[in-house]
């Protein structure tokens, strides 16, 4: 290629790539979300119906 579609397409990945770092720092800056912890109930919720419906009846 010419050095100056090099030059061009270097400047393409940079900007690429500060616009992910931007975005980045912005997303950690945030403070955490309060519905986090009602994820993470939902969660094991979930996961704790799955295990019992796993698990033998006792009844049978």
């Amino acid at each position: 290629m010419t050095p100056w579609i090099d030059e061009r397409l270097a400047t393409l990945r940079r900007q690429d790539f500060e616009s992910a770092a931007a975005a980045h720092r912005r997303a950690a800056a945030l403070p955490p979300s309060p519905r986090n912890w009602r994820l993470r109930l939902g969660r094991t919720i979930v996961r704790l119906g799955t295990w019992v419906s796993d698990q033998p009846d006792p009844l049978a």
